[in-house]
Formats: C-alpha cells, structure tokens, sequence
C-alpha cells in the first residue's frame, strides 16, 4: 500500500510555506502544531504488519522525512519516493512505478495508492494500481467513481484476504532465519506448540544459533517481515503440520520441505510431473504435447517452468483446459528464466500455482534447481521424463521419483532421433536398452526399483500408465 503524505497522513495546509521557502527552522517550530487524523496511526501500525508500506510525494525529502519520523517513528516505510528522485509532478506516474518496484513488487491493482486529491488517483489509474481517496483530511474532494474513505479506520477494507499464517508456519519460519538452522533441523520441531525457544528440543544447531544475544528476537522479526510480504503478494505459506500440505509431500521423508510458499491454488486431483530437456526433438516436443494433453483430463501436471519440456507442458496443461503446477527454484518475487514470466501469470491465471520453498525475495541460484527437481517428484505420482542427455538435469527428478516409491515413465524414441543420433536421446536409450546393472547404476537405485520404470510407446500404454500412477 502507498500513500500521498500531505492531507493524507497529516493536515499539512499551514507548513506549505516552510516547504516551498527550504525553511527547516519554521518547520521544526511549526511540528507540535501538525494534528494527524484520529486513529491513522494506529491503523497504519496495524498495516504495517500485514503489508509493505511506500510513501509517494512532491515535498521535498528532507520535508518527507521530518515528518515522518515525527509524526509516525514506529512506522516502518519500506520505499519513500519523492520529487527529488523524478522531478515531476502528477499525475505522471513514474513516483508510484519507482515505489512499486522498491516495494519489489510488480504493477497490479491489488497495490492502493491512497491520497487526497484527482491528481493522486489520476496518477495511480496510469500506473495501474487501486486509487483511493482519503478525505479524512479535507472535505472538499470527493470522487464518485472511485474508493473513497472518510475514516482512518476503513482502511480495514484494504487487508490482504489471505488465509492466516499458522502457528508452526510461523514457528518454522522464524526457526529456519537462525543461522545453521536448516531443513532437517526445522522439521524436529514439528511437534512443539509454541514459539518459545526453551521448548524447542536440545538440537545442537539451534542451541549454538540461540546463544547469540538477540538471535531469537531478531530472526521472528525476519519471519514477520517475510510474511508480511507473503501477504502483500497473495503467497500462503504451509507446512506438513497443516492440512492444506500436500500429501504426497510427506512420503519425501526428511526431503519433504519444511515450508512451502504456494501462490494460486493447489489441487486435490492425482499429479504427474512432465520432465526433460530444455531442447527437445521434433519429437520431443510433440509427445510432450501429446502425453500432457492426454493426462491433464484428470491429473494435475507439475513442472519445473524452464525452457523446452517444462514451457511445452505447462502451456499444454493450460490449453487443455487443466491444472499445473511450477516448482520454483528461487523465491517468487523472480521468474527464471525472464522469458518465462508471462507464462508464470498465465498459470495462475487459468487456476494454476506457483510453490516454492523458498521466501519470496530468495535469488537464483543453480543448487536450488537441485532442490527443487525433488519437490517436482514428490508433488506427483510419476514422472515422465520426456528426453534427456545421459548427463541431463531431469536425472534430479528420475532418481528421487524412485527413491520415494514412484513411477517412472518414458517415451521410446523413434526410429528418425535414433538415426540421427540425437542427443537428447541418449538418457532415454540407455533406459531403453542398457542391462539392469547400467540402469540402477545410472538411476541410482536397486535393481528391484527398476520394476516401476514403465516404458510408454504409443497412446495404447498411457491407460496402463495411469493405473500404476493410481496406486501411488
């Protein structure tokens, strides 16, 4: 949520002189006499924790800050823009897209702009945002077209509509800000029932992380703040202590994620998880269209929403009117690859979701696809790996979709990309024709485990497939 500061946040007709003449010295005798409207204060504390908060103004900076620290010292402003830094007046846009992105969000009309004046709801509708306008402190403007609020106290209407964060989402999260504390670490904690730390179990790695001074207080404001950004953006956070966690997770043992940051929704349908290469053959990108059509009539298709095989299914899960799912190796304030980001809209979109065990503002990093080729395998009943090299990242998901009890399937190449000696061929032909020794050894896995790995040569093996899937 923005805001416009002066005759939204204070009454502030009689300072506009110490403002226009730089006069610091009127200002700061003028202050004891700037009256703030009845309850903003305490609403915009209450928001604080709920939201990132920005301030969009004309004043200049010195002005802005004075004021602010006077007026609202526990007010924390996440993005302060202020003619100073675009050196135009509204209603041009650019102050509120700076904020925006200083917000590290994206342009949306989920983002208020609250003001006082045409000018500030001009200035949001341009930048594509919700204007609101304030009247609480003048009651001579009053848009009819727009939200407009006469009391502090509405902006109430404004909460984010999210589910509410769970004690051991909360609990977990906060855990998991303490240095040294990892995963595994997180989940021993499943069982305690309160945010204490004396009833935390006496785990050497959150006894060591606890012995700085501060370190506990200091890592649930870390947790606070993270989920307050969780809620600005519509991502819900849950953990294998809540219902809403997937079920298949929890048969990831000790792989399962602690915490899962889900934007969109989930579903309860059956999930197959569509792998491979990030340049398929001709073929390749066929019978990825063809196998994700077919299964996306009654099971949710997970992916990974990189380039080749990934892209081809999720847009094919969509064009068959279907749900999917992109497992994210990074936080959901980035879209890797940037070519991408439109079809990450599209899929929430069309009722899709994007999961991520990460907390929004994580980067990219290439151990985190690792991470989350396993997420890809534990979400589904079976992983089809379309096409891979022997040396290919879809080996991440095969091994671990196996490791947890699945099914793996894959298409038999054709006759043309093995006469042409294709690359992406290769990790499918050794499934396909190396002796029992070389696929465990390759999968990584014990012989028996070789039993669920289904070979698929045309359409009349999808139904046996599923069958398999259905026992999972």
């Amino acid at each position: 949520m923005i805001f416009d500061l002066d005759d939204t946040l204070l009454a502030s007709g009689h300072l506009e002189p110490f403002r226009l003449h730089r006069d610091q010295r009127g200002l700061e005798e003028a202050l004891p006499t700037v009256v703030t409207p009845a309850h903003l204060h305490e609403q915009l504390r209450r928001l604080s924790q709920q939201l990132p908060l920005g301030i969009v103004t004309t004043a200049p900076r010195w002005y802005a800050q004075r004021l602010l620290s006077y007026l609202y010292p526990d007010i924390e402003w996440q993005a302060v823009v202020t003619y100073g830094d675009v050196q135009r007046r509204k209603p041009d846009p650019q102050g509120l897209l700076l904020a925006v992105g200083k917000l590290r969000l994206s342009p949306s009309s989920e983002i208020a702009y609250v003001g006082d004046q045409e000018t500030d709801l001009e200035a949001a509708r341009r930048a594509g945002l919700l204007p609101v306008q304030a009247v609480w402190c003048r009651e001579d403007s009053r848009s009819t077209r727009e939200l407009c609020l006469e009391d502090p106290r509405e902006l109430a209407c404004l909460e984010p509509r999210r589910p509410v964060v769970s004690a051991a989402a909360q609990r977990l999260l906060a855990l998991l800000q303490l240095p040294g504390v990892g995963r595994t670490t997180a989940l021993n904690t499943l069982t305690v029932s309160t945010l204490q730390p004396d009833a935390f179990p006496e785990d050497p790695r959150i006894m060591k992380a606890l012995q700085q001074p501060g370190a506990w207080e200091k890592a649930q404001e870390e947790a606070q703040a993270i989920m307050a950004t969780c809620q600005a953006s519509g991502i819900g956070l849950v953990t294998p202590a809540d219902d809403t966690y997937p079920r298949l997770l929890r048969g990831m043992g000790k792989d399962q994620p602690a915490l899962l940051f889900v934007q969109g929704q989930l579903s309860t349908q059956p999930a197959i998880a569509v792998v491979g290469t990030r340049e398929p053959t001709a073929h390749g990108v066929e019978i990825t269209r063809r196998m994700t059509t077919h299964f996306a009539a009654h099971s949710s298709i997970v992916s990974g929403l990189a380039l080749g095989v990934d892209s081809m299914a999720h847009q094919a899960a969509i064009q068959a009117g279907g749900h999917t799912v992109a497992v994210l190796g990074h936080g959901h304030r980035h879209v890797f690859p940037r070519q991408n980001a439109a079809l990450a809209q599209e899929i929430l979109s069309c009722g899709g979701a994007l999961i991520s065990e990460y907390p929004p503002q994580t980067p990219i990093r290439p151990a985190y696809f690792v991470e989350r080729d396993r997420i890809q395998a534990g979400l589904a009943g079976a992983t089809i790996m379309v096409q891979t090299d022997v040396q290919g990242g879809s080996w991440h998901a095969a091994r671990k979709t196996l490791a947890y009890g699945r099914v793996l399937g894959y298409p038999v190449p054709t006759e043309r990309d093995i006469n042409h000696q294709e690359d992406k061929i290769q990790g499918l032909l050794l499934l396909e024709r190396g002796t029992s020794a070389e696929k465990a050894e390759q999968l990584k896995c014990k012989q028996a485990d070789l039993e669920r790995v289904i070979r698929i040569s045309g359409k009349a093996d999808y139904a046996a497939f599923a069958a398999r899937v259905a026992t999972v």
